[in-house]
């Protein structure tokens, strides 16, 4: 097993309930993904202005040395919430920026929209991975090229936004399938678009409040479900 693989499977999660989001324990991640308990994942767009009016993304890669989805390009920063964040989704955010791309002085606004979803994989046929996950747009001084600092991560690289959602478009099944869910919504760009001018520019905005659903299973087409949450899930268990 390797180095990055060793220290995720010692990793402990919080887990929750999927409809009220309230605390229920601990468990351990091979556990965790194994039963599919409902967790807390919190990505990041790394963001920075650009010289023809537009931004860059800044894209990661990761390592073949993670235990899912080894090798699949990803948002600049997709990580789980961790026992010692104290379920504090900004804390996490933290640690990931500084433990995975060396971050330590930024500024970021997260999409208020709740956000679900539900993933298994075909490598991986029995994992059962649902996730309660958080969108944050972030941006730092540093905008030359970011060195990976976390063997999780295979390289990160900057990208004009239209040109990835190109690229993205292009090589969908090359993406993790959160970044899938991400960057295949077109409400969820519309709106990390909005956002990210909003930050760029030294303001500040708010999503709406409905909840975003995402079921991506082995062998089905990924599927997207607006509303109240209860109402999301049962469809989404409806239609498994």
């Amino acid at each position: 097993m390797k180095n990055s693989q060793v220290a995720e499977s010692s990793d402990v999660f919080p887990v929750f309930d999927p409809v009220t989001e309230e605390f229920q324990g601990h468990k351990a991640r091979v556990r965790v993904h194994r039963e599919g308990d409902w967790h807390r994942g919190v990505q990041a767009n790394v963001v920075r202005p650009n010289a023809i009016g537009t931004f860059d993304i800044l894209v990661q890669e990761r390592s073949s040395g993670v235990d899912i989805a080894g090798g699949k390009f990803d948002q600049s920063l997709a990580t789980q919430m961790l026992d010692e964040d104290g379920r504090c989704q900004d804390t996490a955010l933290r640690r990931g920026l500084r433990d995975e791309l060396g971050i330590t002085d930024y500024r970021s606004v997260r999409l208020s929209r709740p956000l679900r979803i539900v993933k298994t994989y075909d490598e991986h046929p029995g994992t059962l991975n649902r996730e309660l996950i958080s969108l944050y747009l972030v941006t730092t001084e540093n905008r030359d090229e970011i060195v990976p600092t976390s063997p999780k991560v295979r390289r990160a690289f900057w990208m004009e936004w239209a040109e990835f959602l190109t690229f993205f478009a292009k090589n969908r099944t090359a993406f993790t399938k959160t970044g899938q869910f991400y960057f295949g919504t077109p409400l969820l760009v519309h709106e990390a678009t909005a956002l990210t001018h909003q930050l760029l520019a030294g303001e500040l905005g708010h999503g709406p409040e409905d909840v975003v659903v995402g079921v991506n299973r082995i062998g089905r087409p990924p599927r997207t479900y607006y509303g109240q949450v209860d109402v999301c899930l049962r469809e989404a268990g409806e239609a498994a």
